[in-house]
């Protein structure tokens, strides 16, 4: 993708309001929103793009650059009135993160826009984008997944976490971009998922994706070198005691860690009162720490990177803290699901 050292981003915000004035539209203020962060990270405004306003950034040889589309140049999948403003979108740059509704599947821009032949990203942020939209990505890709990846959500979106989820995924890109390609798909997702305190984004035709959007293993076989373990005995969790409670999975198979899942199913009032890590052999991840407001409960996967080459045996111990008083909760059930190397 940076082979050439430059790193073209496009977000198209679409419109969410349906209001008269385009410019009182909830995504206007989040685009604003959006070039403050850029501008905090050291973006510039640089002009220079075909549409839309440019921030551009240099770190020694590479430069990166975000154009940021206001919801009056494309305002949904199905603004057909200015489906070219999505063309130029898609044929001039890298990565294209789209921010707004999915109109329940019935916009055709993903279906009948042209792509380039190069490998893209294609970040979709409306409800639901992974049953709407990765199918007609991948097949304008010519159904090769070496030419594009997709961020998707399987779940509706709240209006609220486009930003945070496009301000985690881009710096985690950029991190990437500027050390050697040191930012795994497992790291970023890790990083939006953490951030928005739930597991409901995920990345299709990455190289360690296995499944198809229409359900087929990519990978053949199973791996014979992956391994399940799971807690199934709940445990509740103290109302603001800084001990919190623990549990440990004994894992007697000796294996050099590849990658490892941690699959939680917590039930809680309010989940932002929560610090969750994952404990192996003196080393420490923290998987969640008080993220996720007054959402109920925890129930997803969660990749875990700390572990990554060393071996699996021993105790895994999953500590849970709430830090605030009132709301409490019970850890249901846990798992960890290793392959490895």
């Amino acid at each position: 993708m940076w082979a050439d050292n430059k790193l073209t981003t496009v977000v198209p915000f679409g419109e969410l309001d349906d209001g008269s004035d385009i410019k009182k539209d909830w995504n206007w203020a989040a685009a604003d929103r959006l070039a403050t962060w850029l501008k905090q990270a050291g973006f510039k405004e640089t002009g220079g793009a075909t549409l839309g306003v440019r921030y551009g950034k240099t770190i020694g040889d590479k430069e990166e650059i975000v154009d940021i589309y206001y919801p009056d140049l494309f305002n949904s999948v199905a603004d057909y009135s200015h489906y070219n403003n999505f063309q130029t979108a898609v044929s001039e740059h890298e990565v294209v993160i789209y921010l707004g509704h999915s109109v329940l599947g019935t916009g055709s821009a993903y279906d009948q826009v042209n792509y380039p032949d190069s490998y893209q990203i294609m970040f979709i942020g409306g409800c639901l984008g992974w049953e709407y939209y990765v199918c007609p990505v991948l097949k304008g890709k010519g159904g090769d997944w070496n030419k594009v990846d997709a961020v998707t959500s399987i779940v509706e979106n709240l209006y609220t976490e486009m930003n945070p989820a496009t301000g985690a995924f881009l710096a985690k890109l950029f991190y990437g971009f500027e050390h050697n390609d040191n930012s795994s798909w497992q790291e970023i997702m890790a990083a939006i998922n953490n951030k928005l305190g739930h597991a409901h984004f995920g990345v299709s035709g990455a190289r360690g994706n296995c499944f198809s959007p229409d359900g087929r293993n990519l990978c053949g076989e199973a791996p014979t070198n992956a391994k399940h373990h799971e807690s199934t005995q709940a445990v509740d969790i103290p109302d603001n005691k800084p001990e919190g409670v623990s549990s440990t999975i004994n894992v007697t198979d000796s294996l050099a860690i590849g990658t490892l899942m941690l699959n939680l199913d917590i039930s809680h009032t309010y989940v932002g009162d929560l610090k969750i890590t994952l404990t192996l052999g003196g080393v420490t991840q923290v998987v969640r720490d008080q993220v996720g407001g007054s959402q109920d409960d925890i129930a997803g996967a969660f990749p875990i990177d700390a572990f990554k080459g060393k071996d699996a045996s021993g105790d895994w111990v999953l500590g849970v803290i709430d830090v605030a008083a009132q709301d409490t909760g019970k850890l249901n059930t846990w798992s960890i699901d290793i392959v490895g190397q």
